[in-house]
């Protein structure tokens, strides 16, 4: 099978505008197999299996598909690496695009839906004072045209770009990873 390589943006993150890797990430087993992969690999396809306990076949389809778009790819040792620090989702306007976006959309809002609880009852208990202080939620309903939205998305990007791109020597040394998460739901009309 033909393997395509990733686009990758200015930060790093993979640019998906085809329905072949929107669909191959729409199944909620490869996005958490690439977002693990992307995160902690390489891993072994055994390694693979035992984690997710599923036979080696499957897991191995899996890779195979994700490797076909350009998400995964194998090093000398025979192991897999996701590619990429994130995603950027970029769906042309047309029909089956957009389908196939709406589809790995809701998988990846469905991985992070959990996430805001997880933390509060296993991270904030044991922060310090001045991390506690400093985490919190926006959460605001404005009116506005999807060109805003996506003007606001945009200008968040670039915010965060200088701490998303530093290096390890220009990382603060009382520094610690911080999630940031961003919903935007356009509420029904």
């Amino acid at each position: 099978m033909a393997r395509k390589q990733a686009e990758l943006n200015e930060v790093g993150d993979v640019v998906i505008r085809d329905v072949d890797t929107m669909l191959a990430l729409a199944d909620p087993n490869r996005y958490q197999m690439f977002e693990v992969l992307r995160k902690e690999g390489p891993w072994p396809v055994a390694m693979m299996a035992e984690r997710w306990n599923r036979g080696e076949k499957e897991i191995e389809a899996d890779v195979e598909q994700l490797a076909s778009v350009g998400l995964v790819k194998e090093t000398a040792t025979g192991e897999w690496m996701g590619v990429g620090s994130g995603l950027f989702l970029d769906a042309p306007d047309e029909p089956e695009h957009l389908a196939a976006a709406k589809q790995l959309a809701s998988v990846m809002m469905a991985g992070l839906y959990d996430m805001p609880r997880r933390w509060a009852s296993e991270v904030q208990p044991d922060l310090p004072g001045e991390w506690w202080r400093a985490s919190g939620a926006l959460n605001v309903g404005v009116v506005l045209t999807a060109d805003e939205l996506n003007e606001i998305q945009s200008k968040m990007e670039i915010l965060i770009e200088p701490y998303v791109n530093r290096s390890a020597d220009q990382r603060p040394e009382d520094g610690r990873r911080v999630r940031l998460l961003s919903f935007f739901m356009p509420e029904a009309a």
